[in-house]
């Protein structure tokens, strides 16, 4: 097996464990351009060819996908400045290309300019519907996937394999991509524990 085929196998790998728990890759926004950024799987779960994404489309594009009822108030949200962490997390109902309506977390950070508003957002964004039999906002409120070291880890993981990649650091990009395999197994059998062990109705008793 030579090198190339030995690294697309275990990137190959690696997008099966992302996947298997709900990763759908990484994204960023524009504020002064409008324009917005997304890796291959959030480009599919959003109707959008995948080069296309990775260019860039006007984030007016993307909203297509969503459900009515939630574009109003999520423009609400990304034009609100983000709290004192710099993160913020929200859930949003899609429409992929298949036809199916999926539930969408999107972990996001911002960059804020001289005035306190944002200027760049980025993050991961991961589906959860999985987690959402009942049909409603499943992390509504501040709960394990927004502060569960494992998701917080594999956030910043994701962002800096593809920084390393980017920037073609080769050992950089190994090491993060041994760390996201591993902690995309860890919540693989924290989220199989979950959805074996947990009722919808526990669930929301517990974030509430």
């Amino acid at each position: 097996m030579d090198v190339r085929h030995g690294e697309l196998e275990t990137g190959a790998r690696l997008l099966e464990a992302l996947e298997g728990v709900g990763v759908l890759g990484e994204w960023s926004f524009d504020y002064a351009t409008g324009m917005f950024r997304s890796s291959a799987a959030v480009s599919r779960a959003f109707d959008i060819a995948p080069d296309d994404g990775l260019h860039g489309l006007p984030v007016e594009v993307y909203e297509r996908a969503i459900h009515p009822a939630d574009v109003s108030w999520l423009r609400a949200t990304r034009a609100a400045a983000p709290g004192w962490s710099g993160l913020r997390v929200t859930e949003i109902r899609v429409t992929d290309g298949a036809g199916r309506l999926r539930w969408i977390m999107v972990r996001g950070r911002f960059v804020l300019g001289d005035r306190g508003r944002p200027i760049l957002g980025y993050g991961i964004m991961l589906d959860v519907t999985d987690y959402n039999d009942s049909g409603e906002r499943p992390f509504v409120t501040p709960a394990a996937p927004f502060v569960d070291p494992l998701f917080v880890l594999l956030e910043a993981l994701s962002i800096a394999y593809r920084a390393s990649r980017q920037v073609a650091q080769a050992a950089i990009e190994r090491g993060c991509r041994d760390l996201l395999f591993r902690t995309a197994e860890l919540l693989g059998r924290a989220r199989d524990r979950t959805l074996d062990e947990d009722t919808p109705a526990r669930r929301r008793k517990r974030l509430n």
